[in-house]
């Protein structure tokens, strides 16, 4: 199964489309990829004996013949899988299956004349050694003819001249005369032998390096080789026959594995029945992914449903929670002032009973009439008990201050048109620096940390400032400013004020006229 798969997969088709064609289109699409594979295996010898020429690595051998079949392998792949392929990359296949051809008999017919080829070789190279050999003999004879004419002159002059007067007794004064000439021009010889000796080196490092250069010449040139084959063929009838034989044959072949490409049918059975199956397979890919669609969209909504409902639950939970507070709170309110009614206090209970209320429903300590501002929302008081569960009494007042350091921002772009109670600054998540004050004052009122706001006219460095910050008073009696704005817990203001609750209310109404 497999198998068929995969050569039908090279001849263009679909496995789960050609099984239900006709037994003629299946071995049509077979042959198509048989074609395919001829073709790429007839590439790859090519290109393993061109390689072969130049080196014997077996390694580098294969790896050129991988990639010539590789680059026959995709122009026939693309050839017969690419749809609609322009005509000119049709026809420019020919001459490309031509030229394959061609190179891998070339290469072919080197390999089997490699012995005749390698002797050709060797006897031009020693013809070239030769007729090196001799140009630079026959030049070293011209550059040194002077001196040789001048060495055949001096010698006859000295046995014609001076080996007579010799012959008479001993040599006198006139032979002495006509020897000088001799001295003189021996001398004379000497000295240009001496520079043509010099100047010959150069000559003879050329021809020694020629010489090398010949001596080395191997038989790995496959363009060298080839080159000789054409008169190889001439000298042998026989090899010429087999070779045209040869081309011709792997051309047919190549040839009809080409037009055999060319002859797929956009109409044929098997077409039809792919167009058929793609429009099936379109149709069930939509209805899959419109259920996943639906589904993915259920999840959603379920998911949002349980969040929902968790919220609801939390919501649930902080409501009961602060209900709880608020009638522990009504219990000790009404605990106290049965005690002062006991006590004959009956004339400040209604007004102690008043000012609890105000506190119950506030969620702030009782601090004289200024509840609005310091009101807190449910989601606030939730957010309060959220910080208390993570804190001890130490700390408890540090935590306020950096959550509201952490999630309320300073406000740059103010109107100064409305001047934002806690809840409203908590709601936007950003304040002035009175703003924010207001609010950590809210917080901290929350968990029963006495604190009070203050207008700061110089700050901490002696700068004129109109500012604002608390200041927390602790059960012993110890006390500090602590300031959002400028971001720290604990800070000495050089000059400040400390504002009463009523102070603070008549600031805001001014504030907000």
């Amino acid at each position: 199964m497999k198998y068929s798969k995969f050569i039908y997969r090279l001849g263009g088709a679909t496995h789960d489309v050609i099984k239900h064609c006709s037994p003629d289109t299946k071995t049509r699409y077979s042959n198509l990829a048989f074609s395919l594979i001829l073709s790429t295996v007839l590439a790859a010898i090519g290109g393993y004996d061109i390689a072969l020429q130049f080196t014997t690595a077996i390694p580098f051998c294969i790896a050129v013949a991988i990639l010539w079949g590789l680059a026959v392998f995709s122009f026939d792949y693309f050839l017969i899988n690419g749809g609609a392929v322009n005509g000119i990359f049709k026809y420019i296949r020919i001459p490309v299956g031509l030229a394959n051809v061609f190179i891998t008999i070339t290469a072919l017919f080197v390999l089997l004349n490699q012995s005749t080829i390698d002797t050709n070789i060797r006897l031009n190279s020693a013809n070239k050694i030769i007729k090196c050999d001799s140009t630079y003999l026959s030049g070293k004879e011209v550059r040194y003819a002077q001196v040789a004419v001048k060495k055949k002159n001096i010698e006859e002059y000295h046995t014609q001249r001076c080996m007579p007067e010799a012959k008479n007794g001993h040599p006198g004064s006139e032979y002495n005369r006509k020897h000088s000439l001799c001295i003189t021009t021996d001398s004379l010889i000497v000295q240009e032998t001496a520079i043509l000796d010099s100047t010959e080196k150069y000559y003879n490092t050329a021809y020694q390096t020629e010489k090398e250069a010949l001596h080395s010449i191997t038989s790995n040139d496959f363009f060298a080789k080839a080159k000789l084959l054409p008169g190889i063929l001439t000298a042998n009838k026989l090899i010429l026959v087999l070779a045209v034989c040869l081309f011709i044959f792997l051309g047919y072949v190549e040839l009809q594995s080409i037009l055999m490409k060319w002859s797929i049918n956009p109409d044929d059975e098997y077409h039809t029945n792919l167009r058929t199956y793609n429009a099936n397979r379109k149709g069930l890919l939509t209805s899959q992914m419109e259920n996943e669609v639906k589904t993915e969209k259920d999840k959603i909504l379920l998911n949002k449903k349980i969040t929902d409902e968790e919220m609801t639950k939390q919501k649930f939970d902080a409501d009961m929670d602060a209900a709880d507070a608020k009638a522990l709170r009504e219990l000790e309110v009404k605990g106290k002032i049965e005690i002062l009614r006991k006590k004959g206090y009956d004339t400040t209970a209604d007004d102690l009973e008043m000012v609890w209320k105000l506190y119950i429903n506030s969620g702030s300590k009782p601090q004289g009439d200024a509840p609005d501002i310091f009101k807190m929302s449910q989601s606030m008081a939730h957010q309060v008990d959220e910080i208390q569960k993570v804190s001890t009494c130490e700390n408890l007042a540090e935590n306020v201050f950096i959550w509201v350091l952490t999630n309320i921002t300073y406000d740059t772009g103010h109107s100064k048109e409305h001047y934002r109670t806690a809840k409203e600054a908590y709601n936007e998540k950003r304040g002035l620096c009175g703003e924010l004050s207001v609010l950590y004052m809210s917080f901290l009122r929350a968990v029963n940390i006495c604190c009070n706001f203050c207008e700061v006219t110089k700050d901490n460095t002696g700068k004129e400032v109109a500012h604002a910050c608390i200041i927390i008073k602790t059960s012993d009696g110890k006390a500090h400013l602590s300031d959002v704005a400028y971001k720290a817990f604990t800070i000495e203001h050089i000059e400040y004020r400390e504002l009463t609750d009523t102070e603070l209310k008549s600031r805001y109404e001014n504030w907000n006229q």
